[in-house]
């Protein structure tokens, strides 16, 4: 099951990018916001 191991690490990392780049994106309307 290695191939289940490299599909749930690269499955966090990618939904960790997502999560970042969503967390960027609010931090970013927040600032635009309060501008």
């Amino acid at each position: 099951m290695q191939g289940g191991m490299v599909w749930r690490s690269w499955h966090i990392s990618y939904k960790g990018a997502i999560d970042d780049y969503y967390k960027k994106l609010a931090a970013e309307e927040a600032a635009a916001s309060s501008s």
